[in-house]
């Protein structure tokens, strides 16, 4: 998945005017903000797409640019499979790969 994101909203497979309108389509998503872009930094561009399942899996992919602007774009894709834990109790494990992941930009 994490190839596929990068293909998406980095490479050649759309158009420039494709590419973008996707990127903003995952920023303007909100289902994302509990997830990783609860402990990403509030002042970085954050597209996200998130899924639940009822089965317990449970994702957050997304492409998130630093600031300042200049740096390289990071992808993060996290899943879970079968969680017994309920999803507020999930969530905050989203949030806390976004800090390891900021803090090691």
């Amino acid at each position: 998945m994490l190839d596929t994101l990068g293909k998406l909203v980095l490479g050649p497979v759309l158009s420039e005017e494709g590419r973008k309108q996707l990127v903003d389509w995952l920023v303007a998503n909100k289902t994302g903000d509990a997830r990783l872009r609860a402990g990403l930094p509030k002042d970085w561009r954050i597209g996200d797409k998130t899924g639940t399942s009822m089965t317990g899996a449970v994702s957050d992919i997304a492409g998130a640019w630093p600031q300042p602007q200049g740096r390289g774009p990071i992808l993060i894709c996290v899943y879970t499979g079968e969680a017994k834990a309920p999803l507020d109790d999930l969530n905050p494990v989203f949030a806390d790969i976004g800090r390891i992941v900021a803090d090691m930009a």
